[in-house]
C-alpha cells in the first residue's frame, strides 16, 4: 500500500469539502489530475471507493468516504497543531522531537508525519514511541513524548 503525502490529502479533503474537482483544483491552485490521482491513489489504497462521481451531482462521499474525511480531517489539523508547536519554539529546530503514535495509525499516517517533519525540520532528528491509545495518553501524561 503507497502512504498519500499530506498535499494529497489536502487534495482529497477540498475535493470532499467543495462537491467538485474543478473547484478544490483552483483552491488548492493545482491541475484537476493531481486531485483525481490524489483520490485514485487513495481509493487504491483503501481497497474501496471514496467518492461517487455523477456528472449532475459533482463528487460525494460513500459511507466508506465520509469515514476515511473523519480521520483525514483530523489528521490534518493535528499535522497543523504539530507545526505550530514546532514553530513556537523559535528558530531552527534542532535537537529531537519525541513523537507519540497510535499502532494502528503507524502504518498509513505514520510515513506522511514523518515527510511532513523531515521536509520543514530538516536538522531535527525523530523518536518514535509507539502504543495503543491508552499507552501514547501514559506517554505523553509523564513527558516521556511532546507530541
Amino acid at each position: 500500500m503507497r502512504s498519500l503525502t499530506l498535499k494529497q490529502l489536502r487534495y482529497v479533503e477540498a475535493t470532499d469539502r467543495t462537491g467538485s474537482i474543478t473547484k478544490a483544483a483552483a483552491e488548492m491552485n493545482i491541475s484537476q489530475s493531481s486531485i483525481t490521482a490524489a483520490m485514485n491513489m487513495l481509493e487504491d489504497s483503501l481497497g474501496h471507493d471514496v467518492f461517487i462521481r455523477t456528472p449532475a451531482k459533482g463528487i460525494h462521499a460513500t459511507a466508506t468516504g465520509r469515514e476515511a474525511m473523519v480521520l483525514i480531517r483530523r489528521f490534518i489539523y493535528q499535522s497543523r497543531q504539530f507545526e505550530e508547536e514546532l514553530s513556537s519554539l523559535g528558530g531552527e529546530v534542532m535537537g529531537s522531537v519525541r513523537l507519540g503514535c497510535y499502532a494502528t495509525a503507524a502504518p498509513s499516517f505514520l510515513p506522511i508525519v514523518l515527510e511532513a517533519i523531515t521536509e520543514k525540520f530538516p536538522d531535527a532528528s525523530i523518536q518514535l514511541l509507539e502504543g495503543n491509545m491508552a499507552r501514547v495518553m501514559e506517554f505523553l501524561e509523564q513527558g516521556d513524548i511532546d507530541v
